[in-house]
């Protein structure tokens, strides 16, 4: 294998499938690391396409249960299209932040401090 220069510790490292560490290191299915490789200029569309798609999401299943309620109760359902967009919006923006605050306090550490903290 080629030096892996974000995880030095996988170069010492032998990688086996579960089966095998099952049967002879009675290992358990859940995973001790996960290591995960990203392009940094991909982080903010990202942290964008799946903020933007839970807030869709939120907003349908929300405007869906009110239907459903309201529909149940003999009442007139009434879920006004800016609400559901506003909803969207927000979700957007709490998941661009969210995602992008992590990734901007990870650029600013020293790979070396980022590998100790690890």
């Amino acid at each position: 294998m080629r030096p892996l220069p974000l995880a030095p510790e996988l170069d010492r490292a032998a990688l086996i499938g579960y089966p095998v560490a099952q049967q002879l290191l009675h290992a358990t299915p859940a995973p001790v690391q996960i290591y995960v490789r990203a392009n940094p200029a991909h982080i903010a569309a990202v942290a964008a396409l799946l903020g933007g798609g839970g807030g869709v999401a939120g907003a349908v299943l929300g405007g869906f249960t009110t239907t459903v309620y309201a529909a149940a109760r003999h009442w007139d359902a009434v879920v006004p299209v800016p609400v559901l967009l506003a909803a969207a919006g927000i979700a957007l923006l709490v998941g661009a932040v969210a995602g992008l605050y992590p990734a901007l306090r990870a650029a600013r550490l020293v790979p070396a401090e980022a590998l100790r903290l690890s």
